[in-house]
């Protein structure tokens, strides 16, 4: 697959970096940051390590059998920033440690109580995956992707044991279920187990979509069987990851409508930023515009300081909406199960 190969999508996925990095946006700063998570080699058998093993526990970040009647997939987003290797290896504690203090603490805590959870490790690629240009980063991003459906093709085949389920995800996590929907909605079995699928903080291009007409995109907040993903960012975002036409459901009215929706109907950002976390009832309104969803002006900006640059707000796609995505899930889950 061929990636992020022009020079102004780089210059957006270097944005991207600021703000995770929180470097601000200085060029000199910018290029040091760059250039510390980039890896000193081309890609190589080294950045393999050793695959995961899906039928042992400790392949799993969470697998967590509630006896619930649905299940709740997630695949986490990058939170590899090292350059030693391309590829985080299976083993390394101290990624494992922030991915578990960020994506499943912010993210995956939606899904508490609605379902058995299960998460697998994997081998994500570092963040300079992303903007590689001699085929490195393809190698890396490719490596994940395996990992990924291997760890899905056992879900399905020992774990799941025929329960509805949700599949969740963010940023490279989203990426690689782009390839995991088509393998839901071409087999007719997953595809009737399939509630719902948050694919979130990755452009889903409306290309993709007409190469994969089986895939349905949900109309509004209680049809099951679909797919909603959004991007976001502020009303005048100095930079962009959405650099395509590209899928947009505002999750404050579950619509792909390009209508603003007040701040009155997000029941609740809620933020990891100190030990416990903030919830702030009507947040923010958000209106979906030209495949992105643009925010209103972000309040707290000082609270927030460090935490974005450009305007994108990536790594609140979630955050921003915590409570609405998690009344939804409800919501769709009870619709599924009263329709079964």
């Amino acid at each position: 697959m061929k990636i992020l190969k022009t020079s102004f999508f780089i210059w957006l996925i270097m944005s991207l970096i600021l703000y995770i990095t929180s470097c601000g946006p200085h060029g000199m700063m910018t290029k040091l940051a760059l250039q510390k998570m980039k890896p000193d080699h081309n890609y190589g058998k080294m950045d393999t390590s050793y695959a995961p093993d899906y039928s042992l526990n400790k392949s799993w970040l969470v697998s967590n059998n509630l006896n619930k009647e649905v299940d709740i997939f997630f695949i986490h987003p990058t939170s590899y920033k090292k350059n030693g290797q391309w590829n985080m290896a299976i083993d390394d504690t101290a990624t494992i440690s922030r991915t578990y203090r960020r994506s499943i603490r912010r993210i995956l805590s939606i899904f508490d109580g609605l379902g058995n959870i299960y998460a697998p490790k994997y081998r994500q690629a570092t963040f300079y995956s992303f903007i590689d240009t001699k085929e490195n980063g393809e190698h890396a991003i490719d490596l994940a992707r395996k990992d990924v459906l291997r760890s899905f093709d056992y879900y399905i085949k020992y774990i799941n044991q025929g329960r509805p389920f949700i599949l969740a995800s963010h940023s490279q996590g989203s990426l690689i279920s782009m390839d995991i929907l088509p393998i839901i909605y071409n087999n007719t079995k997953l595809r009737n187990q399939l509630i719902t699928a948050y694919v979130v903080g990755w452009p889903i291009g409306l290309d993709y979509l007409d190469q994969h007409p089986e895939i349905v995109v949900c109309e509004d907040s209680t049809q099951t069987g679909c797919i909603v993903s959004w991007n976001t960012e502020t009303k005048h975002a100095g930079a962009t990851l959405v650099n395509k036409p590209s899928l947009c459901i505002n999750p404050l009215n579950w619509s792909q409508e390009e209508i603003h929706i007040s701040k009155m109907e997000n029941k609740g950002a809620v933020f990891f930023l100190n030990e416990e976390p903030d919830t702030i009832p009507n947040y923010i309104g958000v209106e979906c515009k030209n495949g992105i969803l643009r925010v209103d002006n972000v309040p707290n900006k000082d609270y927030l300081k460090g935490q974005y640059a450009f305007g994108l707000l990536h790594r609140f796609d979630y955050g921003f909406f915590y409570l609405n995505v998690k009344s939804n899930a409800k919501l769709r889950i009870s619709e599924y199960l009263k329709n079964k």
